[in-house]
């Protein structure tokens, strides 16, 4: 803790020696955190399992299992998935519930028949138009 009076005193040179040392330890903390992320200091322990994590890892093996049955990951899951390598960054997007909603919808479909095959763009287009 620090209190600050309004009195002056005077402080040695050993001691602003040890508080540039402090804000320097305290600065490259702050610049680690900025870049690399809080989650990075907080390793979780065999107790206490990286929750979010798990949950990714369990959401992407059902997904890949069978997606009608499945949920995508949250914005949190997808975060920690893309952090420790089991999704990329440029894929996220199709992992997330938002996306796996419609991935579900479409497979429904395919399995149900409501879909249309054309020989040629030509008839795709006639279609449209009908």
């Amino acid at each position: 803790m620090l209190t600050i009076t309004r009195e002056k005193k005077a402080i040695n040179k050993k001691e602003i020696e040890q508080l540039q040392t402090k804000a320097a330890i305290l600065d490259d903390l702050v610049e680690f955190m900025e870049n690399k992320g809080v989650g990075r200091l907080m390793q979780p322990t065999e107790k206490e399992p990286n929750i979010p994590l798990k949950k990714a890892k369990e959401k992407i093996k059902k997904i890949q299992k069978n997606i009608i049955h499945s949920k995508g990951l949250n914005d949190n899951e997808i975060k920690m998935a893309v952090k420790a390598g089991l999704i990329n960054q440029d894929q996220a997007y199709w992992w997330h519930e938002v996306w796996q909603k419609n991935e579900r919808e479409a497979e429904r479909n395919i399995k149900e028949g409501n879909f249309k095959k054309f020989n040629n763009i030509d008839d795709l287009i006639k279609d449209l138009n009908s």
